[in-house]
């Protein structure tokens, strides 16, 4: 009799230790599966984007004081030339020098609701950018942001470009109208 209570201890011992193997093995492949699903993919292909538009001499010489211009202008090109990898890194840079643009030695001339405005549409598009490519949105969807995001940068360059154009204008509305004519008065 007690070999038969031995031998069932045994079988019952022989049934958890085969159980637990089982369950034990069965938790590492779920947990091999996870990680497989959440790798990222190795990279993105982008259709490639348009130029930056040019600005005149005159207007870069009056934003040579301007340095987060000139940083953002550099990113910019880097963004704008990258068509395939992760965009990650770039965008937090953009992000990073669109914070400091408006706080940085800015000209009098361009601190204008416009140029603000067209600021403040760029920084909107970083930030959605950014969200699209930590979710990991199609890659139509981020060349679509993408496209739109350099429109507004161009859009941005333009209306500093507008601000520091010399205009007639503004030289006919700023002389000083207190001073007499140049020319003498005709004598009849």
């Amino acid at each position: 009799m007690k070999t038969m209570g031995t031998f069932r201890n045994i079988c019952v011992l022989k049934f958890l230790v085969v159980a637990v193997l089982l369950t034990a093995c069965r938790e590492e492949e779920t947990e091999t599966n996870t990680e497989k699903s959440t790798e990222a993919p190795v990279s993105y292909a982008y259709s490639p984007l348009g130029p930056i538009i040019e600005l005149q001499p005159s207007v870069e010489d009056s934003l040579r004081e301007w340095t987060a211009f000139w940083e953002l202008q550099e990113e910019m090109e880097i963004f704008r030339s990258k068509n395939t990898g992760d965009l990650s890194f770039n965008v937090d840079e953009l992000i990073r020098i669109e914070k400091e643009l408006l706080h940085d030695s800015i000209p009098e001339k361009v601190k204008l609701p416009a140029v603000k405005s067209r600021s403040l549409v760029f920084r909107t598009l970083a930030y959605k950018l950014k969200d699209q490519v930590e979710h990991r949105i199609s890659a139509a969807d981020i060349d679509s942001t993408r496209v739109k995001m350099l429109e507004s940068y161009n859009a941005f360059r333009f209306h500093i470009a507008d601000a520091l154009r010399e205009k007639v204008y503004e030289d006919f509305l700023n002389r000083d109208t207190t001073r007499p004519d140049s020319i003498p008065p005709v004598k009849n």
